[in-house]
């Protein structure tokens, strides 16, 4: 799942691609093509090649057939999760209570495997952290919570890749309870810091950009967070996530037209994606 964060998506998208054609020659199915199948699609979707922003479908795989042929939970919570993370990347938040909630209220191995557990604790948490400031403040901040203090133990118990995502809720957290902005800034610049560190371009990029819609939110100058939204467009063109590209440039375009403000949400450009 890392492979997704480390590496290029171009790079992640062909090992993918790679792992499937391989199972289809040789077993005409297997296990690792219906594990591979939802990450590839992911990687096309965040590249900008699918027709649509969230949706698991595409050259990789059909969601609504994948669905009726899943073989365990395991590989159900799996693909749940790559919808989560998606609509986190795509701020389709709306829509993303429905797997947060799936993915807490359904018992799966997920929990045993640490990439898969340490993702679902970070975007489950956030997805919830988004909902108090809809409604249900303290139901849906206590979920959060919950979340962000499974993340807190994992990085005690020595678990590194946890980190980044740990301080990345943390920071969602004290944009959530703090009206300063510079303690706020604070968690959001440790959190980017970490990502860096850990070598992960999207967690990296997701952090500026939540860092610029948090510090914006509460008020900061626009001119003083612009940085944040900038940086986040250049880790994301780093890490070839050129669909989200898209939709922060045609969005930013949105706020300065308030006619085009209120129309839908951008779609996902296509790009070619053949060696």
């Amino acid at each position: 799942p890392m492979l997704l964060l480390t590496k290029p998506l171009s790079q992640s998208e062909k090992r993918m691609r790679e792992i499937v054609s391989t199972q289809t020659r040789l077993l005409k199915s297997g296990v690792h093509k219906y594990w591979a199948q939802p990450f590839w699609q992911q990687a096309l979707n965040l590249m900008g090649a699918s027709d649509h922003m969230i949706e698991l479908t595409g050259v990789a795989m059909k969601e609504e057939e994948y669905t009726s042929v899943i073989p365990d939970p395991l590989l159900l919570a799996s693909y749940r999760l790559r919808k989560l993370e998606l609509m986190c990347y795509f701020r389709c938040h709306s829509q993303a209570l429905k797997y947060a909630e799936l993915l807490e209220s359904t018992a799966s191995s997920i929990e045993t495997m640490c990439p898969l557990v340490v993702t679902k604790h970070c975007w489950v948490g956030i997805t919830y952290l988004t909902e108090a400031r809809c409604g249900k403040a303290r139901y849906y901040k206590r979920k959060a919570k919950r979340a962000l203090k499974r993340l807190a133990r994992l990085v005690d118990a020595g678990c590194i890749d946890a980190k980044p995502y740990y301080l990345i809720l943390k920071a969602n957290f004290a944009a959530f309870e703090k009206e300063d902005v510079a303690p706020i800034r604070m968690e959001f610049d440790g959190a980017i810091e970490a990502a860096i560190k850990s070598g992960f371009q999207g967690i990296a990029a997701f952090a500026y950009e939540q860092a610029y819609h948090s510090l914006r939110d509460n008020h900061e100058d626009e001119r003083c967070v612009q940085m944040y939204w900038n940086t986040a467009v250049e880790y994301y063109t780093s890490w070839g996530a050129f669909g989200k590209i898209d939709q922060m440039k045609q969005l930013q375009r949105h706020r300065a037209d308030p006619i085009a403000a209120n129309s839908q949400l951008p779609s996902v450009v296509e790009v070619d994606v053949t060696d």
